[in-house]
């Protein structure tokens, strides 16, 4: 996992390696990206978190809703700042992404709120895009030092926390960019009403997908020492 020489498949589909080896659990760590440490992946009886972790169940899928390839979870709230944006009914499921998408995407009213409280919590005014940079919001890097955490609560109450250094990425330049979007750019109609949790936002954090108790479990963790 640390490194672009391949794909695995983990998803819910017939030819995934969680399919083809019958794992019924499996976790992974992603390391941050700009380490050059690699990640960790566990696979079967060795996938398990340090501590009891918090904990959300899979929302519930069927072959006609074009979601029983993924393990889907439900997403409560947003907290930046002093701000918390409350997800709309039936716009708030979450699909857990890793390599396919690193940034984080959410449907375009919860986004616009969003990034409107990260903009004031964050403490310095936005700057130009950087040319060529796949972002919209961005800051001077001298002037987020004060920026807040990201808390994502799920359904049963599990809370992520997201630290400034996975949610405000370096793009040089003396300047870090807003690596959460909205999923309207991407102007997909089947993902319509969805969001994504990017790998950015993953990083540092052991997740561990329980699939005979249909939950995601998580905890803070240093990926690349994980073993």
């Amino acid at each position: 996992m640390g490194g672009p020489s391949g794909f695995i498949g983990l998803g819910r589909t017939p030819w995934s390696l969680v399919a083809q080896m019958k794992l019924t659990r499996f976790s992974y760590c992603l390391a941050p990206h700009d380490t050059g440490k690699n990640s960790r992946l566990f696979l079967g009886a060795s996938a398990k978190l340090a501590g009891g972790g918090a904990w959300t169940p899979f929302v519930k899928t069927s072959p006609n809703d074009g979601m029983s390839q993924y393990y889907p979870i439900e997403l409560e709230e947003i907290k930046a700042g002093d701000a918390t944006i409350t997800m709309p009914q039936g716009r708030n499921t979450v699909l857990v992404q890793t390599a396919v998408v690193r940034v984080s995407l959410l449907v375009d009213s919860v986004y616009q709120e969003f990034k409107k409280a990260v903009m004031a919590s964050v403490g310095a005014a936005p700057t130009a895009t950087p040319v060529g940079a796949p972002f919209e919001v961005c800051f001077p890097k001298a002037g987020v030092k004060g920026a807040p955490d990201l808390v994502f609560t799920f359904q049963a109450g599990a809370a992520l926390t997201v630290p400034p250094a996975n949610y405000l990425f370096d793009v040089g330049n003396d300047t870090v960019c807003l690596s959460v979007m909205s999923i309207a750019l991407l102007n997909i109609t089947e993902l319509d009403g969805l969001n994504i949790l990017g790998s950015f936002q993953q990083e540092n954090v052991h997740l561990l997908f329980d699939l005979d108790k249909d939950m995601l479990s998580f905890e803070p963790a240093d990926c690349s020492s994980l073993s």
